[in-house]
């Protein structure tokens, strides 16, 4: 489908026969699933994310790539809701018209309403920790760590982020 188009050529880093096997594979149900776990973090629901976690350490065990493409996918997500919370448009205008800054087009564009959510509910400096942390835990799960506690750390750290109020409004 064109919605999933932007993501699997993201993720494919400009290999074409990549993208069309993420296309052709789980591309849609771990999209979901990322959004869900995101979501999910940033409404402080850790019993969910456990949850989450869980069944993606099961499902890892047929599908090995099934747990990098979720930290891609979420790191795409996480930059998508960045851009938002920066000041980014859903659709940026067509070249050469409006604000420069509002020309970086979002990978999940079709998914506005959700990454709208996520921008309002994350600090930025949160939600750029969250594509870096997302990186470090694939490579990680690359190296032998445990799927289902790398998940779960990382979707622990992203809802204890997500609870504390923006930077904007602490103290000191």
């Amino acid at each position: 489908t064109p919605a999933l188009a932007r993501p699997a050529a993201a993720m494919a880093q400009g290999s074409m026969l990549a993208a069309a096997r993420y296309l052709r594979g789980d591309l849609p149900e771990v999209r979901d699933r990322a959004f869900e776990a995101l979501l999910a973090a940033a409404a402080g629901d850790v019993l969910r994310l456990l949850e989450i976690a869980q069944a993606c350490a099961q499902e890892a065990g047929k599908k090995r790539t099934l747990v990098p493409l979720l930290l891609q996918t979420m790191a795409l997500v996480g930059r998508d809701a960045l851009l938002l919370a920066e000041g980014a448009l859903i659709e940026p205008p067509a070249r050469g018209k409006g604000p420069a800054a509002a020309g970086v087009p979002l990978v999940n564009a079709d998914r506005a309403p959700e990454l709208q959510k996520l921008a309002r509910a994350m600090d930025p400096a949160d939600l750029r920790a969250l594509v870096r942390k997302a990186e470090a835990a694939e490579r990680q799960i690359a190296g032998h760590a445990a799927a289902e506690h790398t998940l779960a750390a990382l979707f622990l750290d992203l809802a204890h982020a997500a609870d504390r109020p923006p930077a904007a409004a602490r103290p000191g």
